[in-house]
């Protein structure tokens, strides 16, 4: 079993499979300066994280520990989901509600 298999996120679109099939705001700002400054930041640790691992991977680290830190990763990147659908809810358009609901229901 992978764990890709095991993450919540396994029925969002991902590598753009299906992102271009969004119905697109007509030019507007999606989400606030603030947020989106606070996501950069989120995205920037979570990249930190991730190397964290390849160096456990490179130095035989504990199985079980390099685990816990994916299975960390994994939490933090779903909480970035959360904030980054927050941000959508709060400026959603009624094209996009349909595809704001199908997204939080394959999130868990």
């Amino acid at each position: 079993m992978s764990i890709s298999s095991l993450s919540p996120l396994r029925g969002v679109a991902q590598s753009g499979t299906n992102r271009n099939k969004l119905p697109r705001a007509h030019n507007r700002e999606l989400v606030s300066k603030e947020a989106k400054t606070q996501c950069r930041y989120h995205v920037n640790r979570l990249a930190g994280q991730v190397r964290g691992i390849g160096k456990m991977i490179d130095e035989n680290e504990d199985n079980i520990l390099v685990v816990r830190q994916i299975m960390a990763s994994i939490a933090s990147l779903e909480k970035l989901a959360g904030r980054i659908l927050k941000e959508e809810s709060k400026v959603c358009n009624r094209d996009r509600t349909d595809k704001l609901v199908d997204v939080l229901f394959k999130l868990r």
